[in-house]
């Protein structure tokens, strides 16, 4: 995944959660996620932005903009000696079917230099039951590269 145009929520703000633990795959670390701001509104919840960008096809652009933030913030936990734990980031049902997502994931960690252990995509359900033999094809590459999935 090439962009050549800005982050489509470049005015707003990306937020790492207190530590929590997933019961599903009993991985305890952040979640990294997204949330819009506006001068007259305050924060736009993802409900209301993430549909639209289904819709307008930003969200694959949404969703590379959030894993590349994560990196980023991965390297600088491990540039300063913090603790590490995977951080969780979404993957939209549009990424899962791109066969260049386990390609761009490895890129973004290679360009960090962090191990592919320290992210955590987490899957929606509703992508599975999509297609669910070309979602378990998608996670096995993904395992395969020792990058951690989740879904629900």
């Amino acid at each position: 995944m090439k962009w050549r145009t800005p982050c489509p929520m470049e005015n707003s703000k990306s937020i790492c959660s207190r530590n929590i633990t997933s019961e599903r795959t009993d991985r305890r670390g952040p979640k990294h996620w997204c949330a819009g701001f506006t001068p007259t509104k305050g924060m736009i919840s993802p409900g209301v932005f993430v549909p639209v960008f289904e819709r307008n096809g930003f969200i694959s652009r949404l969703d590379y903009c959030i894993w590349e933030q994560a990196c980023r913030l991965l390297r600088k936990w491990m540039d300063a000696g913090e603790t590490l734990f995977p951080i969780s980031v979404n993957v939209s049902r549009v990424n899962i079917y791109t066969s260049d997502l386990v390609e761009s994931i490895c890129a973004l960690t290679e360009k960090y230099r962090i191990p592919n252990r320290l992210l955590n995509l987490e899957l929606t359900e509703s992508a599975y039951t999509d297609s669910p033999q070309i979602m378990m094809e998608m996670i096995d590459q993904l395992k395969a590269k020792e990058i951690y999935c989740s879904y629900g």
